[in-house]
Parts: C-alpha cells; sequence; structure tokens
C-alpha cells in the first residue's frame, strides 16, 4: 500500500516494481546495512561508472614508459605447471598439483640440487611431496609437523644410497610422529640403514634353492612370485630395481644350471 501524493506515489510504486523484477533475475547490486537480528536493509545503488572519478586529495604520479616496461610480472601457476611438464619430464597431473602446492618452492629447491642426480628426480620429489604426504595424512597422521628440513634429509639420503625409495612412506610418517627427530635419526631408529649385499645374496641363493621345484615348473615367470619374497624381506632397506637385478641374475643362474 502506497499513500501519498499522486507523482510520488506512483515513482514508489515503480521503484518496488523495478525492484520486484530485479530479485528475480539474481542478487541485485547494492550496498545493504546490518540489522542488530541479523538482517540485512538496502541502503543505496552502487555507483555506476558515473560517480568515478580520480582521487583528489592525492597528487598523481607520473610512470615512464620505461619504467612500465621494466616491471617483471610474476609466473602464472599454470605456465609455471607448463614449464615444469615440460622441463622437469612431469606428467599434466603431476605438474599442475605441485605447481598450486604449498611445497612449490621447497620442489624447486629440490629439483635443482638434485639436477643431476641418477637417484632422485623431479617425479619421486613431486609424488613424495603431492602423493605421499596427503596418503600419511589419509592414514590418520598429522604431517604439518613435517619440516623442508625433514625432506631434504630423507631425499639426501636417497641420493647417497643410505636407504630405497620404497622407504618413503615409512620414514616420513615416523617423522611426522616425531619431528624432534632428523631424517637420520629416524633411519636408525627404523633400522633403514645401508644393506649388506652379501647377505641379501646369501637370502636370495638360499630362497631359490628352496623354491627350486617351483622355478623348474614356471622358469622365468617365477621372477614375480619370488620378487615378493625378498621385497617383503628388504623393503625400505634396498632398492627394488637392485633387488630385481640380484633376483634375475640368481633365477638365470639357476635356470642354466637345471
Amino acid at each position: 500500500m502506497v499513500a501519498d501524493e499522486p507523482e510520488k506515489a506512483r515513482l514508489a510504486i515503480e521503484a518496488v516494481i523495478t525492484r520486484a523484477k530485479e530479485t528475480l533475475e539474481g542478487i541485485p547490486e547494492e550496498t545493504r546495512k546490518t540489522l542488530p537480528d541479523g538482517n540485512t536493509a538496502y541502503m543505496r545503488p552502487l555507483p555506476g561508472a558515473a560517480r568515478m572519478y580520480p582521487e583528489t586529495d592525492v597528487p598523481q604520479i607520473e610512470i615512464s614508459q620505461k619504467y612500465f616496461d621494466s616491471i617483471e610480472t610474476p609466473e602464472l601457476l599454470t605456465d609455471r605447471a607448463k614449464r615444469f611438464a615440460s622441463e622437469s619430464g612431469l606428467n599434466k597431473e603431476l605438474a599442475e598439483k605441485i605447481a598450486y602446492s604449498r611445497h612449490l618452492p621447497l620442489f624447486e629447491n629440490l629439483i635443482e640440487t638434485y639436477r643431476k642426480d641418477a637417484n632422485v628426480n623431479s617425479t619421486l620429489i613431486s609424488r613424495t611431496l603431492v602423493g605421499i604426504v596427503p596418503e600419511i595424512r589419509r592414514n590418520g597422521v598429522e604431517t604439518d609437523n613435517l619440516t623442508d628440513e625433514h625432506f631434504k634429509g630423507l631425499f639426501a639420503a636417497i641420493s647417497n644410497q643410505e636407504i630405497a625409495k620404497e622407504a618413503i612412506q615409512d620414514l616420513l610418517t615416523a617423522l611426522a610422529k616425531e619431528p624432534e627427530l632428523t631424517a637420520q635419526e629416524a633411519i636408525s631408529k627404523l633400522g633403514l640403514s645401508t644393506f649388506d649385499p652379501e647377505e641379501v645374496e646369501n637370502f636370495i641363493k638360499k630362497m631359490v634353492r628352496e623354491k627350486g621345484d617351483f622355478i623348474k615348473e614356471k622358469g622365468p615367470a617365477a621372477l614375480g612370485p619370488l620378487m615378493g619374497i625378498v621385497m617383503k624381506e628388504y623393503r625400505g632397506t634396498v632398492d627394488g630395481k637392485i633387488l630385481s637385478q640380484m633376483l634375475k641374475k640368481e633365477l638365470d643362474s639357476f635356470i642354466t644350471q637345471g
């Protein structure tokens, strides 16, 4: 109900009609004030282009074209992901995950450190930071305790062949639970020290002799099942690639002699 002089009443009714139509099209562009009961009330429409003018209380500053051209814009994360894919050989998914990760500065530091390292590459680093760490968190372990120094110690140990890549999750889990430990201290506590090649070789030879009938039946196909036994024994202490090579050599020798 509108009560006023005819012209004012007409304008008021038109404003109400316009307002009602706007609510059917979406949220009106306006400034609202909060009310004590938690609701809001209309104050005024948002200013249009006509109300936009230079700030009169702040003097203008001349910016030369030379200075403008010298400003370096930061690399977009989308561009950074593409660069990781092309320069570091990451697949698209890993490149995008690490580009948007909070571990981005650490990743760039690590790939520069291990650029020419055969044991630590960009894929291993990125999978650790954006794959293994979330997996540990899903297992109920708080990972915010992990520091850059923990990761640096971890990859240094892999680079020096002190531990196998298979030990990454176990080592990071231990460090997350006891963040006061260094990577080296956690390695010693978990018993993930450098392996004794002779001990591993003797274990493989004994296993091959015990599984002789199985090997004769399966031939070279026995490698897979036997590898599972070896990995169960030395997982985390010996690189899987090394174990596979040692087992294959012994298996080939057994088949040849048999």
